[in-house]
């Protein structure tokens, strides 16, 4: 009865102030049964949507207008035509790419195509996965905490957080098959598959990340052989060998060679065009957010390392199913993204959803250790001590950078009661923050 009044009280809160209801349902996290503290953040994140502001070349904003373009005047006929093209990867003129984004968007159009209710959707989806994987996390971490284990966390929080819901498809598909993955290495269970099957109709691009799973699924733990594929996917990226047959598989399906066609670097003019874009933005950004990516990827990938030495990985010393198969996955996932180099959307998804993935076993094995004695190599014991110091500057790193990201989509109307939201105008945190340190 309290649980449920205590629930009350939150549901209170979002409207009396969205914000501040948040970041107290998170200090109170332990005192709050799953099935409410999961509603609240949902909650909260629908808001989000609802409330988001865009700039006009974000991601979001031109899906969020191409409702408006195309789907108003669709007839459900024409609708249910597109998506059997879409269910079979074929490009449909004028529609949203993918599966997900084409049932959302003529979903918006029957209300009037209003980008508050196209994004309220998009972050519902996003915020029931997203939150779902951080509850099935937590739920590993013993209850006494050492700073390290907390500050793992935080940056497998923050890895991929609030602000993925800009690019609409990308990170619901992720965190969709983020928990079927999940589900299925704790359950062994058949009917997860299902959840890594629709994030291909997500995001278009996880039919490619996805091979990750099924190579594990029916090759087994075969970590050596995924280190030799490592190695030779890092050679692939660094010395630039030929890509047009693995540029080929996309051609497997029209829509995939559609997105090839925009993505790829192969063209020289749009590499150089390509390059100038990367160089204008890393001159227009502070230093560290020009280095954000290189810096956290090589985190990742060394903690990967120190973790995989430590633990004796190699020679199959973990016998923790869960870890092992989420080990196998950074690997494949990492040299799925050097292997498609060439194609930067796919190499910087991949580097991110590595990371995810190695932050997720590091967790998950370090929990274990507390209650179960592992083989591990000495040596490295003295090089994994030494990380724990050395990651203070990445958990500062990643806190900065991805607070100011989801500061740049979040409405300062968020702080004050809902029903003042129509007096008061659409200003991003971020951009009141830029008017008070002036």
């Amino acid at each position: 009865m309290k649980e449920t009044q205590n629930f009350g009280f939150y549901l209170i809160g979002l409207v009396i102030s969205p914000v501040m209801t948040f970041l107290i349902a998170i200090k109170n996290y332990n005192n709050i049964q799953n099935v409410y503290k999961k509603t609240i953040f949902i909650g909260f994140t629908a808001l989000f949507g609802i409330f988001i502001v865009l700039a006009e070349g974000a991601d979001g904003y031109r899906h969020a207008m191409n409702v408006n373009v195309h789907y108003l005047d669709l007839d459900f006929y024409s609708f249910l035509s597109e998506a059997k093209d879409l269910i079979l990867f074929r490009s449909v003129n004028g529609a949203n790419e993918e599966l997900f984004l084409h049932v959302v968007s003529y979903f918006t159009s029957l209300f009037g195509g209003s980008v508050s209710i196209f994004f309220g959707i998009v972050s519902i989806f996003y915020a029931y996965f997203y939150f779902s994987a951080i509850i099935k996390v937590y739920d590993y971490l013993p209850r006494k905490k050492s700073f390290f284990m907390t500050g793992l966390l935080v940056l497998f929080v923050l890895w991929k957080s609030l602000e993925g819901i800009n690019s609409v498809g990308t990170w619901v598909a992720f965190w969709v098959f983020f928990n079927g993955t999940f589900g299925y290495f704790k359950t062994n269970k058949n009917k997860y598959l299902f959840l890594i099957i629709a994030s291909c109709y997500i995001h278009t691009s996880f039919y490619l990340f996805t091979i990750a799973f099924w190579i594990f699924y029916f090759i087994g733990n075969r970590p050596k052989l995924y280190l030799m594929i490592l190695i030779l996917s890092i050679g692939v990226k660094e010395y630039s060998i030929s890509t047009q047959s693995v540029a080929n598989v996309f051609s497997l399906t029209e829509l995939s060679q559609t997105k090839v066609d925009v993505y790829s670097l192969e063209d020289e003019d749009k590499a150089f065009r390509y390059g100038t874009k990367i160089e204008s933005k890393q001159e227009s950004s502070n230093f560290l957010k020009s280095n954000y990516t290189r810096v956290t990827n090589l985190f990742a990938q060394v903690l990967f390392f120190l973790i995989a030495f430590r633990y004796n990985y190699w020679s199959k010393k973990i016998d923790y199913s869960m870890v092992n198969g989420f080990m196998c996955i950074a690997i494949l996932i990492w040299s799925l993204g050097n292997i498609f180099s060439f194609i930067p959307p796919i190499y910087n998804r991949g580097m991110v959803m590595s990371g995810v993935f190695i932050l997720t076993s590091s967790i998950l094995l370090i929990s274990y250790e507390n209650g179960n004695k592992l083989n591990f190599v000495p040596k490295a014991k003295i090089l994994f001590k030494l990380s724990k110091i050395l990651y203070i500057p990445i958990l500062i790193l990643v806190t900065f950078i991805k607070s100011s990201a989801i500061s740049q989509f979040l409405n300062f109307k968020l702080f004050f009661p809902l029903v003042l939201s129509s007096f008061l105008d659409d200003y991003s945190v971020n951009e009141v923050l830029k008017v008070f340190l002036k």
